[in-house]
């Protein structure tokens, strides 16, 4: 009797750590504090609490069919999900498709899931999840395609084994029906951009003419990204025309939602293309844009932008958006550099906010890893240090953006500042995967490597 209830004992605390540790990992991806080793020490505390998990057995499945009868948390979801995988659980797992299937604000968990699954076990989740979707609606198929295309970002085994089947012509017919089926088409543009597969890229050009504006970018992306190698020098100027153009259109129109125009300023900024200036001129005018505009100071690389940024500092709303970009720009921070303020009672509710305390999926503190700065302070810091932010350079975290300054800060950065130093460096890495800098630490550990091990790192620019 005591060694079962020390195992269920357990077993409930190591679920309850893994979700809960999985949602803290969430909330510390844009961390001013953390940096990669940070994350990998988050990881490695993840992966044991998987671990103690599936080896206490029968007791960690009765507690977690237990669980399946109560709401769960986005953290919960994961955990049960990743033990269902881990074990090959079907029972378990098919009642994690059929939550996700109901309560749309749990899928990421579930593809999350999947990302920190062994590839045989995502392959194992993904052919029973197929087989049992076959059968349902069109709704149901369409998650599938999502979450299975999702699960081809993150493991090539998935890639591999799905791209020769019938499912997969499917997938590349349905993008004709772009406007119906934008989920699905998008979920393949992020495959294209992080994979460069030549079916995939090969769709892009076709949606620049879409009527939904998040395809559009993604597809834009794509063609900056991972050109089609097929054309010639002269057709490959006219695609990347055609593309930066439609991010242009995409960042400056004054109609476009906020996230929209984000993601195309973005895409701008680490393109770094000498049309960044039309858009920051143009958000610049809009004021209900302005924390996109703060955002995109911070993105330029422009050491001269520092002054604006720092007439924001003393702006209640913006002033953690003002900071955030400066800290980008420079590398300096807030704890640091001595220009860090005193947290008023807004900024406690930041820091003491509950972490996931219910079933559905809190608003986003934004800036919340950030402390409050102190526009003195930092004026204090700039004085000193402006003189070598020279204009002939572009600059993140306070450093030039070499080659080898991006993997600087992707080895040892703030964890803040590492995926606009992995999408730069992508962007000089034309037809490569990309890194995902959310992805478990010992996968980004080896394509760091195999980059420094590579010609490509002499090559590019």
């Amino acid at each position: 009797m005591l060694a079962t209830s020390t195992h269920a004992a357990l077993a409930d605390q190591y679920l309850d750590r893994l979700a809960f540790g999985w949602q803290r990992r969430i909330q510390a991806l844009d961390s001013h504090v953390l940096d990669a080793s940070g994350l990998s020490v988050i990881d490695r505390d993840l992966q044991s609490y998987s671990r103690g998990l599936s080896t206490i057995g029968t007791a960690s499945s009765t507690l977690i069919h237990e669980r399946l009868l109560e709401p769960l948390t986005r953290g919960e979801l994961f955990a049960i999900a990743h033990h269902a995988i881990r074990v090959q659980d079907q029972p378990m797992h098919n009642a994690c498709i059929g939550l996700i299937e109901s309560i749309p604000t749990l899928r990421a968990a579930y593809a999350s899931a999947l990302e920190w699954s062994t590839s045989d076990g995502a392959w194992w989740a993904i052919s029973e999840w197929r087989q049992h979707t076959e059968i349902q609606t069109d709704k149901g198929f369409n998650l599938f395609d999502v979450i299975a295309l999702s699960a081809c970002r993150y493991h090539f085994r998935i890639l591999e084994e799905l791209c020769n089947t019938s499912w997969w012509s499917g997938i590349i017919k349905s993008s004709d029906d772009h406007a119906d089926r934008a989920d699905t088409t998008c979920a393949l543009m992020q495959l294209g951009l992080a994979t460069a597969h030549p079916q995939a890229i090969g769709r892009a050009a076709q949606l620049l003419q879409s009527p939904v504006a998040q395809l559009r970018c993604l597809a834009a992306e794509v063609m900056l990204w991972q050109p089609t190698k097929q054309l010639t020098k002269y057709d490959a100027r006219i695609a990347e025309q055609r593309a930066t153009d439609v991010l242009l259109e995409l960042s400056t129109g004054t109609l476009e939602a906020k996230n929209i125009v984000s993601q195309a300023s973005y895409a701008l900024a680490c393109w770094n293309h000498a049309e960044f200036d039309t858009v920051l001129t143009s958000l610049a005018a809009q004021p209900e844009k302005l924390d996109v505009y703060l955002q995109s100071l911070g993105w330029s690389g422009n050491g001269q932008r520092v002054p604006i940024l720092i007439a924001y500092l003393n702006h209640p709303e913006h002033a953690r958006g003002a900071g955030a970009a400066l800290s980008m720009l420079t590398g300096s921070l807030p704890a640091r550099d001595g220009w860090q303020a005193e947290p008023g009672e807004s900024e406690n509710a930041l820091i003491d906010d509950p972490v996931d305390a219910g079933a559905t999926i809190p608003s986003t503190k934004r800036y919340a890893n950030l402390p409050p700065p102190d526009q003195a302070g930092f004026e204090r810091w700039w004085a000193k240090n402006k003189t070598r932010f020279h204009a002939q350079s572009s600059w993140i975290a306070g450093l030039s953006d070499t080659n080898d300054n991006l993997i600087v800060i992707l080895q040892s950065g703030k964890l803040a500042w590492r995926a606009l130093a992995a999408r730069r460096l992508h962007a000089r890495l034309q037809g490569r995967a990309s890194l995902n800098t959310s992805a478990p630490m010992p996968q980004q550990r080896q394509w760091i490597s195999n980059f420094i091990a590579s010609p490509t790192r002499r090559n590019a620019a």
